[in-house]
């Protein structure tokens, strides 16, 4: 008998908030002719804006590492869609800098991670799920790397970087 492979927690498996919004995910599958569908599509927004767990230092190394082997390639490194494999020829992704990707839910990036999207394959099978939230926490960084503002910063290092100005 197979052991620890009961995904017993929706949060940290599919990315939706509870088990319902699962149960209304599959239903908004069935098809549009089904009568499941429309009471399914009306509540449905099963994408968690929060992870499973805390995000610390060695989430976000874990992160970057899985980024920088999986999704770099096409994502390339800061995220703007410019990987090597675009350079030579394939579909660019979209930039994750992109104001929609920037307020989309981190469940949105988990779905997209393990079913795919466009000419996205899925990753579930290389990625396993503990890995796909610790490569979201990095791709977050990324999106606010590259659109801080001097006023995202504590009080105390921009009054030390305004007197670092020459």
């Amino acid at each position: 008998m197979p052991r620890g492979y009961l995904r017993d927690d929706p949060h940290l498996y599919s990315g939706a908030k509870d088990a319902r919004d699962v149960a209304a995910w599959v239903g908004a599958l069935v098809g549009a002719d089904s009568p499941l569908n429309a009471v399914a599509l009306s509540a449905w927004d099963p994408m968690q804006d929060e992870f499973p767990f805390p995000v610390t230092d060695n989430v976000m190394e874990r992160g970057q590492e899985r980024y920088n082997i999986y999704c770099a390639v096409c994502h390339d490194r800061v995220g703007t869609g410019n990987g090597r494999i675009v350079q030579r020829g394939y579909v660019k992704p979209p930039s994750y800098h992109t104001e929609h990707l920037r307020k989309a839910p981190v469940g949105h990036f988990y779905e997209v991670i393990t079913h795919g999207h466009g000419a996205m394959p899925d990753y579930a099978t290389q990625i396993p799920p503990s890995d796909r939230w610790a490569i979201i926490a990095y791709v977050r960084a990324l999106q606010d790397s590259q659109n801080a503002k001097i006023d995202d910063l504590p009080a105390e290092e921009r009054k030390r970087l305004q007197e670092a100005k020459p």
